[in-house]
């Protein structure tokens, strides 16, 4: 029985009437018994009602615990053998921190000569369907000069288009993000530990499993939001208000400081450029994988990182990102 981190562990519907609890058993149509961690020292068991479709499973990966694959098949494998439709697992998200690059790195090296566990890998990832690469660990949202501005034009700003990460794991997904986000595009920080890594130890895994491209049919997508220290504790629409503010706070703390020595170039916004900017939201982007310089294919594993003072910042206004907005009550 491995672990599932969440703060939502069933829909509403199981609780309202025998009907409902029907409907929604029959729409949640893969049920596995699990045990919930809800914040470090607090789980019970319970049991893991899925949606193979629509629902996503995100890997946790732990830095020190290198096997990640093993359970993770194991899982996906009993995902698949309790679906009546045969389905299985084909929403797979995977975070890109360098914790995830260790694990599977490891992988790599020390547990594909396991022919049944390899062989049991393949099966699963050839059931995929969409791949996301999450981004959401050290993404910043108030940026320190990310460009040299001529003297005079301010230089510090908050980029405050970026998502936020909320508690809620249920979402609205919208094709494009209807905020006046473009120009913010233009310089959108990725995070202090690049995704690019990540990326290329899934490829690698994938020819060393010796899976070909015309082989796998999976829409890879890139993950990007802000998921500040507070994360477990925005419940609901009086939370997100509440940590929003906040944050404009801190951000105008942090602006007199600068103030002191970078003059004009660190003034807040006037209210009429307030007015103009994209208001907060609590959810995630979805790119194309292209965004970040990557392209789908295990012949394409080598993937170049950005290099330099400011490559944690890229052009990203060529893509309009999905907006997936959480549910909040």
């Amino acid at each position: 029985m491995e672990p599932v981190s969440t703060t939502d562990s069933s829909n509403e519907l199981f609780h309202v009437t025998s009907e409902s609890r029907r409907a929604a058993l029959s729409f949640y149509r893969v049920h596995l018994p699990c045990r919930y961690e809800w914040f470090e020292d607090s789980e019970s068991t319970g049991t893991l009602f899925l949606c193979p479709e629509l629902d996503i499973v995100e890997i946790e990966i732990e830095q020190y615990r290198p096997k990640t694959s093993i359970p993770f098949a194991n899982f996906a494998q009993d995902v698949w053998t309790h679906d009546p439709r045969r389905i299985g697992l084909v929403n797979l998200s995977i975070p890109t921190t360098r914790s995830f690059t260790n694990a599977f790195g490891e992988l790599r090296k020390l547990h594909l000569a396991e022919t049944t566990q390899s062989s049991l890998l393949r099966q699963v990832i050839r059931r995929l369907e969409r791949v996301i690469f999450s981004q959401r660990e050290y993404v910043w949202r108030m940026c320190y000069p990310v460009t040299f501005k001529p003297s005079g034009e301010r230089s510090f700003k908050m980029n405050r288009s970026v998502p936020i990460t909320s508690s809620i794991t249920r979402f609205d997904r919208l094709r494009t993000d209807p905020r006046p986000v473009k120009e913010e595009l233009e310089i959108m920080h990725i995070g202090h530990y690049l995704p690019h890594r990540g990326v290329r130890a899934w490829f690698k895994l994938l020819r060393r499993l010796r899976l070909e491209e015309d082989q796998l049919k999976i829409d890879y997508r890139f993950l990007l939001s802000h998921e500040p220290e507070s994360t477990s504790t925005t419940f609901n629409r009086e939370d997100a208000n509440y940590w929003v503010q906040g944050e404009e706070k801190e951000w105008k703390k942090i602006l007199r400081k600068k103030r002191k020595i970078y003059k004009e170039r660190a003034r807040e916004e006037t209210p009429e450029e307030l007015a103009k900017a994209p208001q907060p939201a609590m959810g995630f982007w979805l790119f194309p994988l292209e965004s970040i310089g990557a392209l789908p294919g295990v012949d394409k594993c080598h993937l170049p990182e950005p290099r330099g003072f400011y490559r944690s910042f890229l052009d990203m206004s060529k893509y309009s990102p999905e907006l997936c907005l959480a549910q909040l009550p």
